[in-house]
């Protein structure tokens, strides 16, 4: 809340809530997608270190990716950093 209309205290309250009630609220939508949606593990049943290799690369282009567009000051999604990539 750049404005600073209200104090930094209050501004971390209302972040919390907002939070809060968007991982509540939607929280399973996304967690289905990352879970399922995105790569069937049963295809990996013979070499599961293949699945486990691919989402920590997921993890490291998100990563990397979230570092970048944070120091060039973008607002970018951590959810949709990994899902793109993956998919």
């Amino acid at each position: 809340m750049s404005c600073q209309l209200v104090g930094w205290c209050l501004d971390l309250q209302i972040a919390a809530i907002f939070e809060f009630t968007g991982a509540l609220l939607l929280g399973r939508v996304s967690t289905n997608t990352i879970a399922g949606g995105i790569a069937d593990i049963t295809s990996f049943a013979r070499e599961p270190e293949v699945y486990a290799y691919g989402m920590s690369c997921a993890l490291w282009v998100g990563t990397v990716w979230l570092i970048i567009t944070s120091y060039m000051g973008l607002n970018v999604s951590s959810t949709h950093s990994i899902s793109k990539w993956a998919s």
